[in-house]
């Protein structure tokens, strides 16, 4: 999954609503290994 925010204040917020929380509790039982987390730098705004 790839997602694109604003800033960290943006992750922050998505990560309070409730959709991401039921997302992130769904995909434990299809991960592989642990989340990670990687930035990148968008080349278009």
């Amino acid at each position: 999954i790839y997602e694109a925010y604003k800033d960290e204040d943006a992750v922050a917020f998505h990560k309070t609503t409730p959709h991401y929380k039921t997302c992130v509790a769904k995909l434990e039982s299809l991960m592989t290994g642990p989340r990670k987390k990687r930035l990148f730098n968008g080349l278009m705004p």
